[in-house]
Protein backbone atom coordinates (compact mmCIF):
# COMPACT_ATOMS: atom_id res chain seq x y z
CA UNK A 1 0.00 0.00 0.00
CA UNK A 2 1.59 3.25 -1.11
CA UNK A 3 -0.89 5.67 -2.73
CA UNK A 4 -0.50 9.39 -2.63
CA UNK A 5 2.17 10.84 -0.34
CA UNK A 6 1.18 11.64 3.23
CA UNK A 7 3.00 14.75 4.46
CA UNK A 8 3.45 14.85 8.24
CA UNK A 9 4.25 17.74 10.58
CA UNK A 10 5.75 16.79 13.95
CA UNK A 11 4.83 18.73 17.07
CA UNK A 12 7.28 17.86 19.83
CA UNK A 13 10.84 16.57 19.60
CA UNK A 14 11.35 15.10 23.06
CA UNK A 15 12.67 11.69 24.03
CA UNK A 16 9.43 9.79 23.38
CA UNK A 17 9.13 11.29 19.92
CA UNK A 18 12.72 10.46 19.01
CA UNK A 19 12.72 6.97 20.51
CA UNK A 20 9.37 5.64 19.32
CA UNK A 21 7.31 7.92 17.08
CA UNK A 22 9.81 8.95 14.44
CA UNK A 23 11.34 5.44 14.13
CA UNK A 24 7.82 4.04 13.65
CA UNK A 25 7.07 6.60 10.94
CA UNK A 26 10.35 5.71 9.25
CA UNK A 27 9.56 1.99 9.45
CA UNK A 28 6.27 2.62 7.63
CA UNK A 29 7.50 5.28 5.22
CA UNK A 30 7.76 3.08 2.12
CA UNK A 31 4.57 1.15 2.77
CA UNK A 32 2.48 4.30 3.25
CA UNK A 33 4.52 6.78 1.17
CA UNK A 34 5.19 9.00 4.18
CA UNK A 35 7.12 12.24 4.22
CA UNK A 36 8.00 14.12 7.37
CA UNK A 37 7.72 17.68 6.15
CA UNK A 38 8.83 19.57 9.25
CA UNK A 39 9.16 19.65 13.03
CA UNK A 40 8.40 22.19 15.74
CA UNK A 41 9.39 22.11 19.38
CA UNK A 42 9.02 24.72 22.11
CA UNK A 43 12.80 24.57 22.53
CA UNK A 44 14.06 25.15 19.01
CA UNK A 45 17.39 23.45 19.68
CA UNK A 46 15.64 20.12 20.20
CA UNK A 47 13.79 20.52 16.91
CA UNK A 48 17.06 21.25 15.14
CA UNK A 49 18.70 18.19 16.69
CA UNK A 50 15.74 16.08 15.61
CA UNK A 51 15.95 17.43 12.06
CA UNK A 52 19.65 16.63 11.82
CA UNK A 53 19.28 13.16 13.31
CA UNK A 54 16.36 12.06 11.15
CA UNK A 55 16.78 14.17 8.02
CA UNK A 56 13.68 16.30 8.55
CA UNK A 57 13.90 19.07 5.93
CA UNK A 58 12.29 21.91 7.87
CA UNK A 59 12.29 23.33 11.40
CA UNK A 60 9.28 25.55 11.98
CA UNK A 61 10.05 28.83 13.72
CA UNK A 62 6.68 28.83 15.44
CA UNK A 63 3.63 26.65 15.91
CA UNK A 64 1.70 29.14 13.79
CA UNK A 65 4.15 28.59 10.94
CA UNK A 66 3.40 24.88 11.14
CA UNK A 67 -0.35 25.59 11.06
CA UNK A 68 0.06 27.80 7.99
CA UNK A 69 2.08 25.22 6.02
CA UNK A 70 -0.26 24.27 3.13
CA UNK A 71 1.71 21.13 2.30
CA UNK A 72 0.88 19.26 5.52
CA UNK A 73 -1.73 16.47 5.45
CA UNK A 74 -1.67 15.42 9.12
CA UNK A 75 0.08 16.05 12.41
CA UNK A 76 1.74 14.00 15.11
CA UNK A 77 1.59 15.68 18.52
CA UNK A 78 3.93 14.33 21.21
CA UNK A 79 3.81 16.81 24.09
CA UNK A 80 3.09 16.81 27.81
CA UNK A 81 -0.45 16.44 29.12
CA UNK A 82 -0.37 20.02 30.39
CA UNK A 83 0.59 21.42 26.98
CA UNK A 84 -1.77 19.33 24.86
CA UNK A 85 -4.97 21.39 25.06
CA UNK A 86 -3.29 24.68 24.21
CA UNK A 87 -1.43 23.19 21.26
CA UNK A 88 -4.51 21.48 19.86
CA UNK A 89 -6.36 24.78 20.17
CA UNK A 90 -3.78 26.49 17.94
CA UNK A 91 -3.75 23.57 15.49
CA UNK A 92 -7.55 23.72 15.21
CA UNK A 93 -7.18 26.94 13.21
CA UNK A 94 -6.57 24.58 10.30
CA UNK A 95 -8.04 21.26 11.29
CA UNK A 96 -6.20 18.19 10.02
CA UNK A 97 -6.11 14.57 11.20
CA UNK A 98 -3.78 14.11 14.16
CA UNK A 99 -2.24 11.47 16.39
CA UNK A 100 -1.40 12.53 19.92
CA UNK A 101 0.13 10.89 22.95
CA UNK A 102 -1.88 9.92 25.99
CA UNK A 103 -3.21 10.98 28.42
CA UNK A 104 -5.78 12.99 26.45
CA UNK A 105 -5.40 16.14 28.55
CA UNK A 106 -4.34 17.44 31.93
CA UNK A 107 -7.60 16.30 33.54
CA UNK A 108 -10.81 14.47 32.79
CA UNK A 109 -12.74 17.70 32.33
CA UNK A 110 -10.09 19.06 29.96
CA UNK A 111 -10.10 15.82 27.97
CA UNK A 112 -13.88 16.05 27.66
CA UNK A 113 -13.60 19.65 26.51
CA UNK A 114 -11.02 18.73 23.86
CA UNK A 115 -13.15 15.82 22.65
CA UNK A 116 -16.12 18.16 22.23
CA UNK A 117 -14.09 20.31 19.83
CA UNK A 118 -12.36 17.57 17.83
CA UNK A 119 -14.06 17.01 14.48
CA UNK A 120 -11.26 15.35 12.48
CA UNK A 121 -9.96 11.77 12.40
CA UNK A 122 -7.65 11.21 15.36
CA UNK A 123 -5.75 8.59 17.30
CA UNK A 124 -4.88 8.80 20.98
CA UNK A 125 -1.78 6.66 21.43
CA UNK A 126 -3.07 3.97 23.77
CA UNK A 127 -0.71 1.44 22.23
CA UNK A 128 -2.01 -1.52 24.31
CA UNK A 129 -5.05 -1.62 22.04
CA UNK A 130 -2.70 -2.23 19.11
CA UNK A 131 -0.18 -4.72 20.50
CA UNK A 132 -0.60 -7.97 18.51
CA UNK A 133 -1.07 -10.21 21.56
CA UNK A 134 -3.51 -7.76 23.11
CA UNK A 135 -5.43 -7.71 19.84
CA UNK A 136 -5.38 -11.49 19.70
CA UNK A 137 -7.05 -11.64 23.12
CA UNK A 138 -9.65 -9.14 21.95
CA UNK A 139 -10.33 -11.23 18.83
CA UNK A 140 -10.87 -14.30 21.02
CA UNK A 141 -13.20 -12.29 23.23
CA UNK A 142 -15.19 -10.98 20.26
CA UNK A 143 -15.54 -14.53 18.89
CA UNK A 144 -17.60 -15.23 22.00
CA UNK A 145 -15.75 -18.30 23.21
CA UNK A 146 -14.55 -17.02 26.59
CA UNK A 147 -17.83 -15.82 28.16
CA UNK A 148 -15.94 -13.86 30.83
CA UNK A 149 -17.28 -12.94 34.23
CA UNK A 150 -14.07 -11.71 35.92
CA UNK A 151 -10.96 -9.77 34.87
CA UNK A 152 -7.84 -8.78 36.75
CA UNK A 153 -4.94 -6.52 35.88
CA UNK A 154 -1.64 -6.04 37.69
CA UNK A 155 0.29 -2.99 36.55
CA UNK A 156 3.39 -2.90 38.74
CA UNK A 157 6.60 -0.90 38.49
CA UNK A 158 9.82 -0.59 40.44
CA UNK A 159 10.66 2.68 42.22
CA UNK A 160 8.30 4.90 40.21
CA UNK A 161 8.05 7.97 42.41
CA UNK A 162 5.26 9.45 40.31
CA UNK A 163 2.22 11.03 41.91
CA UNK A 164 0.41 10.75 38.56
CA UNK A 165 1.17 7.06 38.11
CA UNK A 166 -2.45 6.11 37.35
CA UNK A 167 -3.31 8.92 34.93
CA UNK A 168 0.05 8.72 33.17
CA UNK A 169 0.68 4.95 33.09
CA UNK A 170 -2.12 2.98 34.71
CA UNK A 171 -4.59 4.53 32.30
CA UNK A 172 -3.21 2.17 29.65
CA UNK A 173 -4.66 -0.82 31.50
CA UNK A 174 -7.97 0.94 32.14
CA UNK A 175 -8.29 1.85 28.48
CA UNK A 176 -7.42 -1.67 27.30
CA UNK A 177 -9.87 -3.35 29.67
CA UNK A 178 -12.57 -0.93 28.52
CA UNK A 179 -11.82 -2.05 24.96
CA UNK A 180 -12.50 -5.63 26.06
CA UNK A 181 -15.47 -5.21 28.40
CA UNK A 182 -16.96 -1.79 27.76
CA UNK A 183 -16.76 1.35 29.90
CA UNK A 184 -16.17 1.08 33.63
CA UNK A 185 -19.47 1.68 35.39
CA UNK A 186 -18.20 1.68 38.99
CA UNK A 187 -14.75 1.72 40.56
CA UNK A 188 -13.97 1.61 44.28
CA UNK A 189 -10.37 2.31 45.25
CA UNK A 190 -8.43 1.15 48.29
CA UNK A 191 -5.44 3.48 48.42
CA UNK A 192 -2.55 3.25 50.87
CA UNK A 193 0.85 4.97 51.09
CA UNK A 194 4.14 3.34 50.15
CA UNK A 195 6.38 3.75 53.24
CA UNK A 196 9.21 6.20 52.76
CA UNK A 197 7.74 7.70 49.56
CA UNK A 198 5.17 10.28 48.52
CA UNK A 199 3.21 7.80 46.38
CA UNK A 200 0.41 5.31 46.97
CA UNK A 201 -0.49 1.81 45.90
CA UNK A 202 -4.06 1.28 44.75
CA UNK A 203 -6.31 -1.78 44.57
CA UNK A 204 -9.52 -1.13 42.65
CA UNK A 205 -12.76 -3.13 42.47
CA UNK A 206 -14.47 -2.47 39.14
CA UNK A 207 -17.64 -3.36 37.27
CA UNK A 208 -17.78 -2.90 33.48
CA UNK A 209 -20.83 -2.12 31.35
CA UNK A 210 -20.81 -5.74 30.11
CA UNK A 211 -21.36 -6.92 33.68
CA UNK A 212 -17.83 -8.28 34.01
CA UNK A 213 -16.38 -7.64 37.46
CA UNK A 214 -12.73 -7.32 38.27
CA UNK A 215 -9.78 -5.97 40.18
CA UNK A 216 -7.05 -3.60 39.02
CA UNK A 217 -3.79 -3.16 40.94
CA UNK A 218 -1.60 -0.12 40.41
CA UNK A 219 1.67 -0.35 42.36
CA UNK A 220 4.36 2.22 41.50
CA UNK A 221 6.66 0.49 44.00
CA UNK A 222 6.92 -3.28 43.68
CA UNK A 223 9.56 -5.98 43.61
CA UNK A 224 9.00 -6.48 39.88
CA UNK A 225 7.80 -4.45 36.91
CA UNK A 226 5.01 -6.34 35.13
CA UNK A 227 1.81 -5.79 33.22
CA UNK A 228 -0.42 -8.84 33.40
CA UNK A 229 -4.06 -9.51 32.60
CA UNK A 230 -6.21 -12.42 33.72
CA UNK A 231 -9.64 -13.24 32.28
CA UNK A 232 -11.88 -15.89 33.84
CA UNK A 233 -14.93 -17.53 32.25
CA UNK A 234 -17.08 -20.49 33.24
CA UNK A 235 -14.89 -23.03 31.45
CA UNK A 236 -12.16 -20.80 30.07
CA UNK A 237 -9.28 -18.72 31.36
CA UNK A 238 -6.86 -16.38 29.58
CA UNK A 239 -3.56 -14.98 30.85
CA UNK A 240 -1.69 -12.20 29.07
CA UNK A 241 1.85 -11.25 30.14
CA UNK A 242 3.67 -8.44 28.36
CA UNK A 243 7.46 -8.27 28.04
CA UNK A 244 8.36 -4.85 26.74
CA UNK A 245 10.80 -2.10 27.61
CA UNK A 246 8.85 -1.17 30.73
CA UNK A 247 8.63 -4.66 32.30
CA UNK A 248 10.88 -7.33 33.78
CA UNK A 249 9.18 -10.16 31.89
CA UNK A 250 11.40 -12.35 29.70
CA UNK A 251 8.70 -13.10 27.15
CA UNK A 252 5.32 -11.79 26.05
CA UNK A 253 2.75 -14.56 25.99
CA UNK A 254 -0.98 -15.12 25.81
CA UNK A 255 -2.22 -18.42 27.22
CA UNK A 256 -5.83 -19.52 26.74
CA UNK A 257 -7.07 -22.54 28.71
CA UNK A 258 -10.32 -24.36 27.99
CA UNK A 259 -11.95 -27.33 29.64
CA UNK A 260 -12.15 -30.14 27.09
CA UNK A 261 -15.23 -32.33 26.47
CA UNK A 262 -13.93 -35.07 28.80
CA UNK A 263 -12.79 -32.70 31.53
CA UNK A 264 -9.27 -32.46 30.16
CA UNK A 265 -7.48 -29.11 29.88
CA UNK A 266 -6.90 -27.76 26.39
CA UNK A 267 -4.33 -24.97 26.23
CA UNK A 268 -3.22 -22.62 23.47
CA UNK A 269 -0.19 -20.39 23.80
CA UNK A 270 0.67 -17.40 21.61
CA UNK A 271 3.88 -15.34 21.71
CA UNK A 272 5.37 -12.43 19.82
CA UNK A 273 8.77 -14.09 19.58
CA UNK A 274 10.81 -12.54 16.78
CA UNK A 275 8.48 -9.57 16.33
CA UNK A 276 9.94 -6.13 15.79
CA UNK A 277 9.78 -4.29 19.14
CA UNK A 278 7.83 -1.42 17.57
CA UNK A 279 5.26 -3.94 16.31
CA UNK A 280 5.11 -5.87 19.59
CA UNK A 281 4.59 -2.68 21.60
CA UNK A 282 1.71 -1.57 19.37
CA UNK A 283 3.35 1.54 17.92
CA UNK A 284 3.19 0.26 14.35
CA UNK A 285 -0.46 -0.73 14.77
CA UNK A 286 -1.55 2.66 16.06
CA UNK A 287 0.18 4.44 13.18
CA UNK A 288 -1.32 2.11 10.58
CA UNK A 289 -4.74 2.86 12.06
CA UNK A 290 -3.97 6.58 11.89
CA UNK A 291 -2.78 6.57 8.29
CA UNK A 292 -5.88 4.62 7.22
CA UNK A 293 -7.95 7.46 8.67
CA UNK A 294 -5.78 10.06 6.94
CA UNK A 295 -6.39 8.31 3.61
CA UNK A 296 -10.07 7.64 4.34
CA UNK A 297 -11.74 9.97 6.89
CA UNK A 298 -14.64 7.50 7.11
CA UNK A 299 -12.35 5.00 8.84
CA UNK A 300 -13.12 4.81 12.56
CA UNK A 301 -9.92 4.50 14.57
CA UNK A 302 -9.60 2.00 17.40
CA UNK A 303 -8.34 4.54 19.94
CA UNK A 304 -9.55 8.13 19.78
CA UNK A 305 -10.88 10.99 21.87
CA UNK A 306 -14.33 9.43 21.64
CA UNK A 307 -13.28 6.53 23.89
CA UNK A 308 -10.21 7.97 25.61
CA UNK A 309 -12.09 10.52 27.70
CA UNK A 310 -13.94 7.92 29.75
CA UNK A 311 -10.67 6.14 30.60
CA UNK A 312 -9.24 9.46 31.77
CA UNK A 313 -12.23 10.14 34.03
CA UNK A 314 -11.88 6.69 35.60
CA UNK A 315 -8.11 7.06 36.02
CA UNK A 316 -8.53 10.47 37.63
CA UNK A 317 -10.99 9.11 40.21
CA UNK A 318 -8.73 6.15 41.02
CA UNK A 319 -5.71 8.41 41.38
CA UNK A 320 -7.65 10.63 43.79
CA UNK A 321 -8.86 7.59 45.74
CA UNK A 322 -12.49 8.49 45.17
CA UNK A 323 -15.29 6.17 44.08
CA UNK A 324 -16.26 6.37 40.42
CA UNK A 325 -19.86 6.01 39.29
CA UNK A 326 -20.65 6.40 35.61
CA UNK A 327 -23.04 9.21 34.80
CA UNK A 328 -24.75 7.08 32.15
Amino acid sequence: MSGRPINIALVGAGEWSLKYHIPTIQALSDQWNLRVRGVWNRTKQKAEECARRYGVPRVYESLQELVDDPGVDCRVVVVSRTALAGILEVLSERSLPFLCEKPPGASGSEARSIAGRVSVPNVVAFNRRYSPLNRKLREIMEAGSLEPHYAECSLLRRARNDEHFVTETGIHAINYLEALFGPVRTAQTDMYPVPGTQVHNRVVDVVFSSGVRGVMKFFPYSGIAVERYEIQGMNHAAYLHTAQHYTDEDESALTVNREGPTGSLDSERFTDEGADPLVAAGFVGEYEDFFRAVRDPRHETLSNFGNAVHSMLVAEAIEAGTDFHDEV
